[in-house]
C-alpha cells in the first residue's frame, strides 16, 4: 500500500507545484473594491496575464478601468511632441534631444495622472512552460494611490505554480483585504 501511495502523492505535489502567494496591504488605507483601478504590465505579457487580472478583479467585484484609455492620450501627447519641442527649444536654447527626453518623461507622469482611476496596479513576472500549462517562478505587483504615490499593497510569489493558481490566489486575497463599500 506505501509503495502505490509514494507515487500518487509525488505527483499531486509536481501538478500543484509550491511556493506562496504572499500579499501584504498598508492598515487603514482607502483602497475598496469600488476605488477605480488600472492594470498594467511592467514588462511584455506573452501570456494575458493582465486580461486574466482585470477578468478575476471584475469578478470579484473591483472598479476595473482600461489600459487603452491611457495608451490613447500617450499616443495623441507624442503625435504633438515634435511641435512642443520646437517651441521649447526656441524659450530656452536647448538641444532638440533634451527638450524630447523632457518632454517623454513629462509624458510618462502624464499617462499616469491623465487616466480616471484611483489606484494603478503595476506588475512583472517570469513563467515558462511545463508539461501541460505555464507556470510562474516569480510574481510580484503593486497596488499604488495615484493621487499620493503611495503603494497601498504587495503581492510577492516565488516558487513554481501553475499561472492561473498563483493569479487566482492573488485575486483572492486583495478582494479580502480590500475593504467593501455598500
Amino acid at each position: 500500500m506505501k509503495k502505490k501511495a509514494l507515487p500518487l502523492i509525488t505527483c499531486l505535489l509536481l501538478l500543484t507545484g509550491c511556493g506562496t502567494v504572499n500579499v501584504a496591504m498598508k492598515p487603514h488605507t482607502a483602497f475598496t473594491k469600488n476605488s477605480t483601478i488600472t492594470i498594467v504590465v511592467q514588462n511584455t505579457d506573452q501570456l494575458g496575464v493582465q486580461g486574466k487580472i482585470e477578468h478575476l478583479l471584475l469578478e470579484r467585484g473591483f472598479e476595473v478601468l482600461s489600459e487603452a484609455v491611457t495608451q490613447d492620450k500617450v499616443k495623441l501627447q507624442s503625435e504633438s511632441e515634435t511641435g512642443i519641442a520646437a517651441k521649447s527649444m526656441k524659450e530656452s536654447g536647448e538641444s532638440a534631444a533634451a527638450v524630447i527626453g523632457k518632454s517623454r518623461s513629462e509624458q510618462s507622469l502624464s499617462r499616469v495622472t491623465e487616466i480616471k482611476s484611483s489606484y494603478i496596479l503595476r506588475f512583472r513576472y517570469h513563467a515558462y512552460y511545463d508539461v501541460f500549462y505555464w507556470a510562474f517562478t516569480t510574481f510580484n505587483a503593486t497596488v499604488v494611490n495615484l493621487a499620493s504615490g503611495e503603494v497601498v499593497a504587495s503581492v510577492n510569489f516565488s516558487g513554481d505554480r501553475s499561472v492561473d493558481s498563483v493569479l487566482e490566489e492573488f485575486a483572492n486575497k486583495l478582494a479580502t483585504m480590500a475593504k467593501s463599500e455598500n
